[in-house]
């Protein structure tokens, strides 16, 4: 379990738990300016351990693999927490303006950061490194809140789980200091309404309006329907700081999305008066489809790899993980952390297709190993490495290992976004994919000899380069040689329908659209 028991002292809300300063030096100064040095890390912070996107198996060596995130809304926090030492004594937060998320502020390892201000009259221009920056309001007291609307949105429908399924299922991936929805009212296209309190981690009351917000896309659209904060147009404070355990209605008014971007209002209401308004909070919109959810949901009990009716041991997958934010999502969800060094030193689109020849293969090894019997497996417990041949092989956690696990042999092939992977026990399968083009005479004559080419049709000629070509490869690859650029070495001896015999090999290939995937397990003759 990855969850920690959180610290009940001291309150969460915006100027709760401020983190410890470096060696005790908390700023260096110049008029007007001000830079706050400080640490940050799961010691200091055993909350963001409830704020951490990927569950783990139970035991896992390392929980920081679990990537724990400092959240949006704890930034915030951060930033009026330093602010404050800018404020004169008579002087209180209220509000923020213009804030601008641009990257994860990951505490997966110590870090040590850099908050930096500059006074300009009321407002305190604040910037946290590479992560955040954004302007807090100061003011001699609070403003007079104006009327709050709490009344249910037209055609108002109940939502689809309870409180306790959206934490249990993973609907929301936060654990205990960070389960601050208490009540889900309602839910139509117009936005949402719901109950949420003030808990232990640092930012909850208001990441926790951030929940109901992201649930109102998981509820009403069926794609791309994963959102992360990318900032907030203004933040306005009517009173002081929430205590743990208040209790707050709130209302998100959903006032644009598109493609890419879901943009929001939202108020926070107590006993009737409003306390808080959010105005343009903006989302981005990850890369989701009806198969990627159950992935999110529970990994250890879901393949986003489609696996294969004809080719045995086979899965295939078209990931839509262009988008980086995506792309790297899916590769932390995925990849064992010796895997994600080698992803992280690819260009993106190397990235693209490796990572998904990597989901293919390890889903490929996850459903083998449910047809026999297993029980519930991560993809983080499959390592996918490569001999000095270039051959991939399979390791397993050790957990696996003492179950007794067969010898499974891998195959894998990527074009781009297409990948496939195939599996067999105690022989080599070997499998590849190729796109369909016009390849031009001097492929042909310097890649096949006069006698593979007279086999070669007509008519679907490209088609037939491309199966004969795949069918080489793939001989190649159960051989743990690779082509090694002689493909005269495996010759097309003859067609036979879809199949193709290679060096004595029967090499099975199909049409997927416009690839060619060939794939073969006999063992030679």
């Amino acid at each position: 379990k990855l969850s920690s028991s959180s610290p009940t002292a001291g309150a969460a809300g915006r100027g709760a738990v401020p983190i410890a300063p470096t060696n005790g030096h908390a700023a260096e100064t110049e008029e007007n300016k001000l830079t706050i040095r400080r640490k940050l890390d799961l010691e200091r912070a055993p909350y963001l351990f409830d704020h951490s996107f990927f569950v783990q198996p139970e035991g896992w060596p390392d929980p920081a693999d679990s990537f724990p995130v400092v959240p949006f809304t704890m930034s915030w926090t951060m930033m009026i927490q330093a602010a404050r030492e800018m404020a004169g004594p008579d002087e209180v937060v209220v509000g923020l303006e213009k804030v601008r998320a641009f990257r994860w502020m990951a505490v997966d390892k110590p870090i040590e950061i850099s908050i930096d201000m500059v006074r300009e009259g009321d407002r305190v221009r604040v910037r946290i490194e590479e992560y955040i920056e954004g302007t807090i309001v100061l003011a001699k007291g609070y403003p007079e809140p104006p009327e709050s609307d709490t009344t249910p949105f037209d055609n108002e429908e109940p939502l689809p789980m309870t409180v306790r399924e959206l934490y249990d299922d993973r609907y929301m991936f936060h654990g205990p200091a960070y389960q601050g929805v208490l009540e889900m009212h309602g839910v139509s296209r117009e936005g949402l309404r719901g109950v949420i309190e003030e808990r232990e981690g640092l930012g909850c009351l208001l990441d926790s309006a951030g929940q109901l917000y992201g649930l109102w896309m998981q509820v009403l659209e069926t794609h791309d329907n994963l959102i992360m904060p990318v900032g907030i147009e203004s933040v306005t404070f009517y009173g002081p700081d929430a205590a743990i355990h208040d209790r707050f209605d709130c209302k998100v008014w959903i006032r644009h999305y598109d493609e890419l971007r879901v943009r929001a209002d939202i108020d926070l209401t107590q006993d009737g008066k409003l306390w808080c308004r959010m105005v343009g909070w903006e989302d981005r919109r990850f890369q989701m489809d009806e198969r990627a959810w159950p992935v999110l949901y529970k990994p250890h009990l879901n393949l986003l790899s489609i696996p294969s009716d004809t080719i045995p041991g086979g899965c295939t997958i078209r990931p839509h993980i262009g988008r980086v934010a995506t792309r790297d999502y899916f590769a932390r969800r995925f990849l064992h952390p010796d895997e994600s060094a080698t992803y992280r030193t690819l260009n993106p689109r190397r990235q693209i297709e490796w990572l998904a020849g990597r989901i293919a293969a390890k889903d490929a090894v996850r459903h083998a190993l449910w047809q026999q019997g297993h029980g519930p497996i991560y993809p983080i417990e499959i390592q996918i490495v490569n001999e000095e041949s270039g051959r991939p092989r399979v390791m397993l956690a050790e957990r696996l290992r003492r179950e007794g696990v067969v010898d499974l042999r891998l195959s894998l092939t990527h074009k781009r976004e297409f990948a496939a992977a195939m599996v067999a026990e105690g022989v080599e399968p070997g499998i590849d994919i190729e796109q369909i083009s016009d390849r031009g005479e001097e492929f042909e004559t310097t890649s096949f000899s006069a006698e593979e080419r007279d086999l070669l049709p007509t008519e679907d000629r490209d088609e037939w380069v491309a199966r004969f070509w795949a069918a080489k490869e793939a001989v190649a690859k159960a051989r743990g040689t690779g082509l090694q650029g002689r493909p005269g070495d495996f010759p097309v001896t003859r067609k036979v329908r879809d199949q193709v015999v290679v060096a004595g090999r029967t090499v099975h290939t199909l049409r997927d659209g416009d690839f060619v995937i060939a794939w073969t397990i006999e063992e030679e003759s």
